[in-house]
């Protein structure tokens, strides 16, 4: 159920990232997206295209724990005075 218009949302909305931030994040995503692909061709002579598939998966879960835990978990400066 949404809330009402008239309440205040218990949260400030958050300040908008710096345009440099942005665009390279966009260009580290682009870059492991594209370069997958030559690391790919690469290492299917030696594994398995599962173990592969698996690889990435563990990698990818390793640096979203990372992040979330940075950006959701670490405590704000002013709770903790």
């Amino acid at each position: 159920m949404l809330a009402p218009a008239s309440r205040p949302s218990a949260l400030p909305a958050p300040a908008p990232a710096p345009a440099a931030r942005v665009h390279l994040t966009m260009f580290l995503v682009q870059l492991s997206f594209g370069g997958f692909h030559v690391v790919a061709k690469a290492a299917l002579g030696h594994l398995e295209p599962m173990a592969l598939a698996a690889i990435r998966v563990g990698v990818g879960a390793l640096i979203l724990a990372g992040l979330w835990r940075v950006t959701v978990t670490a405590p704000k400066a002013e709770a903790r005075t």
